[in-house]
């Protein structure tokens, strides 16, 4: 008498070896479910617990505006002279590179045009990058005052 087989049992068996060997292509995730991984919803918050800041939009601009405050010069291995001016009535703080140009003989009340590259920043933007570049890496910036350019 022969075995009788279990029709059930060979289904399983069936099943299980083309899990194990596979059968087709591999299947990737679409990138749909991937996004949300992507550009998450909350704050990313770094190891020491402080939410990281996303890097500050920058964008090339040319204004003319007034100081409005002369702040004291930051002396640090790359020196810059720090100011306030006002633009279209919106308060801009302004960093120039004593170390690449030279220093402008400015006071509060002193009209300027400025080009440089303006970052999006809070409390208050910032406007840099107001002289040469001597890398090539940034497009060059100036400090038009009393008809002298500071580059």
């Amino acid at each position: 008498m022969g075995r009788r087989r279990n029709p059930t049992a060979w289904a399983v068996v069936a099943l299980f070896s083309l899990a194990v060997v596979g059968c087709g292509r591999p299947v990737y995730p679409t990138a749909a479910p991937m996004a949300r991984w992507a550009a998450p919803q909350a704050p990313v918050s770094s190891l020491a617990g402080k939410p990281v800041q996303p890097e500050p939009q920058k964008e090339q601009l040319l204004v003319s505006g007034v100081v409005t405050e002369v702040l004291p010069a930051d002396t640090d291995d790359r020196p810059h002279q720090l100011f306030i001016i006002k633009v279209a009535g919106k308060l801009i703080k302004v960093a120039h590179n004593t170390g690449l140009a030279p220093s402008v003989p400015l006071q509060v009340g002193s009209a300027l045009e400025i080009k440089g590259e303006y970052l999006h920043t809070q409390p208050m933007p910032v406007l840099h990058w107001t002289h040469l570049d001597p890398g090539h890496k940034h497009e060059d910036g100036y400090i038009l005052f009393n008809g002298r350019k500071y580059q």
